[in-house]
């Protein structure tokens, strides 16, 4: 039986998840914009995000090493995809698209 006011286990870490994926959506725009460097913006959502209040918003807590996942394997993606997606932009450009 669970204790009132209580939310399942099952719950509680999606919510960890869900907190975790929409830290990991704003890190890689702040990589995005302003060009931080992958280790510095794991260590700063790490310490002063991720279930934190900052500038008056209360962040949730998230689960840190699914954060650290999503974040690695966007940017181990983006490294991989970027140069197919130049390449075919410049061949679109040359044919007048």
């Amino acid at each position: 039986m669970k204790a009132a006011g209580r939310k399942p286990r099952d719950e509680r870490k999606a919510n960890r998840r869900g907190a975790a994926r929409l830290a990991a959506v704003q890190a890689l725009y702040q990589m995005d914009i302003a060009g931080t460097p992958i280790n510095e913006i794991l260590a700063e959502f790490e310490s002063h995000w991720l279930g934190r209040e900052v500038e008056g918003s209360q962040y949730l807590p998230a689960e840190a090493a699914f954060f650290r996942q999503i974040v690695e394997g966007v940017v181990d993606a983006q490294r991989r995809l970027d140069p197919d997606i130049s390449g075919i932009r410049h061949r679109r450009i040359g044919r007048g698209r």
